[in-house]
C-alpha cells in the first residue's frame, strides 16, 4: 500500500469518506479475527512461525545480554501455542520484567514517558481547542505516558491510508491530523502536567 498511497495521482481516493467506511468494516472484522483463537495458526515453531528460532532471534535483537525469548516475554512453553490466546496476544506480548526490559526509567509523577515503542515525533505545550498536536509512531502495545487517571477515550473515525507523497517525517504530522485514531485524555497526578492527550493513530 505504501507505493500506492504515496503516489500523487493515487492520494485522493484514500481521502474519500465512503471508501474509509469500508476500510473500517474490513479492519474491524480482521481485528476480531486476530483477537480470536483461530488466528493462532501462525503461532508455532516451524518455518515462518512466530515461535521459530529465526522469529524468536529477531524478537530478541533488542535485548543483548539476555539469553532467551522465554526469559524476556510472558509465555508458557509447556502449553500449546506457548499459552498465547491469539495472534494479537503474541504480537502485543508482555514483558516478564517491564522495569528491566522496557527501560523508560521510573515513571515518577513529574515525568511524561513515550506511550509506545515508536520514534518520538514532536512535543507541544499549551494546546488550544483548535491547535495542532502530534504524537505519532507505529503502535504495538500502548503504555500510559504519565501516572494518572484516564478521563475519556474518544474514537475519531477518519482515513486509513492518507499518506502524503512527500518526505516521511512530514507525513507523520499530516497523518496525525487525518488518520483514524483515538484521543486518550489523561489527568496526570502531577498538577504541573495536568490534563493531557495521547493520540495513537491507526
Amino acid at each position: 500500500m505504501s507505493k500506492i498511497m504515496s503516489a500523487q495521482d493515487h492520494f485522493s481516493p484514500f481521502t474519500r469518506e465512503n471508501l474509509n467506511r469500508h476500510f473500517k468494516k474490513l479492519f474491524d472484522t480482521w481485528g476480531s479475527f486476530l483477537n480470536s483463537k483461530d488466528s493462532r495458526d501462525v503461532v508455532h515453531d516451524q518455518y515462518a512461525g512466530w515461535l521459530s528460532p529465526k522469529a524468536k532471534d529477531g524478537m530478541m535483537e533488542m535485548f543483548p545480554g539476555r539469553s532467551t525469548f522465554e526469559e524476556v516475554f510472558v509465555c508458557n512453553p509447556g502449553e500449546e501455542y506457548y499459552g498465547y490466546t491469539s495472534y494479537e496476544d503474541i504480537f502485543t506480548r508482555r514483558f516478564r520484567n517491564v522495569r528491566v526490559d522496557r527501560p523508560t526509567g521510573e515513571l515518577h509523577n513529574h515525568i511524561i514517558g513515550n506511550p509506545r515503542e515508536a520514534a518520538f515525533c514532536a512535543y507541544r505545550e499549551n494546546v488550544q481547542e483548535t491547535d495542532q498536536f502530534f504524537i505519532e509512531g507505529e503502535s504495538y502495545r500502548w503504555h500510559s505516558p504519565v501516572n494518572g487517571t484516564i478521563k475519556e477515550i474518544v474514537d475519531v473515525p477518519r482515513m486509513y491510508f492518507p499518506q502524503s507523497p512527500s518526505f516521511r517525517l512530514a507525513q507523520q504530522f499530516q497523518i496525525s491530523n487525518t488518520a483514524s485514531r483515538q484521543l486518550i485524555f489523561l489527568e496526570a497526578n502531577d498538577h504541573d502536567i495536568g490534563l493531557m492527550c495521547s493520540s495513537p493513530s491507526e
